[in-house]
């Protein structure tokens, strides 16, 4: 059952929360995933060269909130925070283009959200106290090092020895699918430390998976660290 249902859905609502806090009638849910998804993305790609762990989104009335955690912070904010501010803007014009875009092909919805509400949104940031156990911080780090061509062998052994330094990792299991090394037949390599206790909901599991474009092809990374017992 572990793994055939993904481990942070099936723990909402026990040791885990979900991304997106706000209350929607039934006509207004589909458009509200739809916007939040589009704002997730683009807070990725805008902000690429930073390790972005989690984006929460919570709505009020007409106002957008996002919390990001972030672990460099100076980094994503900028000078004088130039470069927060110029998010805010980019995500406020990428709000409306999507809004507009959405009632121009879906006018037969009956969501009571008129097309005409501008959104005011508001961005918080916090640092992450420790990078090296989260699910989303590692996989960045296997990505940028599978981009640079690094063997993903030593990739694997360079994460698994990062997070047994720390003493806060009770177990991890890293696994990387599709042309490793170039090879012609695709396969799955992965490897465990410790426990990861995939059919207990009440502990602390953190996952993450992302797919990484290379010269040999598309390769998908999973990432599972448990952290500690609930």
């Amino acid at each position: 059952m572990g793994q055939k249902t993904h481990p942070i859905g099936i723990r909402l609502g026990l040791t885990k929360q979900s991304c997106s806090r706000w209350y929607a009638r039934d006509e207004d849910y589909a458009f509200f995933l739809r916007e939040d998804k589009c704002l997730r993305d683009y807070v990725f790609q805008f902000c690429c060269q930073c390790i972005i762990s989690k984006i929460k989104i919570e709505r009020r009335r007409v106002g957008i909130r996002l919390r990001i955690s972030i672990a460099q912070v100076r980094f994503f904010i900028g000078l004088e925070g130039r470069a927060l501010e110029t998010l805010r803007q980019k995500l406020c014009q990428k709000c409306r283009s999507f809004r507009s875009k959405y009632f121009q092909h879906f006018s037969f919805s009956k969501t009571s959200f008129k097309e005409g509400k501008r959104p005011k949104i508001q961005i918080f940031v916090r640092q992450l106290g420790c990078p090296e156990v989260n699910a989303q911080c590692l996989t960045d780090f296997i990505v940028f090092e599978l981009e640079k061509r690094t063997p993903f062998r030593r990739i694997l052994r360079i994460v698994q020895e990062r997070a047994r330094s720390l003493g806060q990792v009770l177990g991890l299991r890293l696994q990387i699918s599709g042309r490793l090394n170039g090879a012609e037949i695709a396969r799955t390599e992965w490897v465990r430390s410790g426990r990861v206790p995939l059919h207990t909901f009440s502990v602390d599991l953190d996952y993450t998976c992302r797919d990484v474009r290379t010269v040999y092809g598309l390769l998908g990374i999973k990432v599972w660290i448990f952290r500690s017992v609930g």
